[in-house]
């Protein structure tokens, strides 16, 4: 019979548990200097928004910034008109949301005020009275169909 292994033979340590390799990042993500920063967050793009002071029909914002900027437009009593295609404010507003629009920051507003007076109220006369005729045929349309 074969003689038994000796005790101490059997009795051997264990080896140390590896640690687990440290992850490496993508050289896209690694700054030049090889330590790890912080993404920088982009800086968020200022809504662009012109102001119309229409004298005693209201005032205007019209832009290409009108929809990142609707939750400060509608907090601040703004209402859009799909006709306008602008937000319509009461008259007598245009300092306060001028000021309102300024101080925004979320979104940062770009703001252009424009001068208003006649030509801006007839522009917006036109279209109200462009609006209420469409409204009125439609009306009239689908009064006569029910006949």
């Amino acid at each position: 019979p074969p003689a038994a292994p000796p005790a101490a033979a059997a009795a051997k340590p264990k080896p140390a548990a590896k640690k687990p390799a440290a992850k490496k990042e993508p050289a896209s993500k690694q700054s030049e200097g090889g330590g790890k920063e912080k993404k920088e967050k982009k800086a968020a793009k200022a809504a662009e928004l012109t102001l119309q002071d229409a004298g005693p029909d209201g005032v205007l914002v019209t832009g290409p910034g009108t929809f990142r900027a609707k939750s400060i437009l509608s907090a601040n009593g703004g209402s859009w008109s799909k006709a306008l295609k602008a937000w319509v404010f009461g008259a007598g507003t245009a300092e306060s949301t001028a000021a309102v629009l300024r101080a925004s920051t979320s979104p940062p507003v770009a703001l252009t005020v424009a001068e208003g007076g006649a030509g801006a109220k007839t522009a917006r006369e036109g279209s109200l009275a462009s609006a209420k005729a469409d409204a009125l045929a439609a009306g009239a349309g689908a009064g006569a169909g029910a006949t």
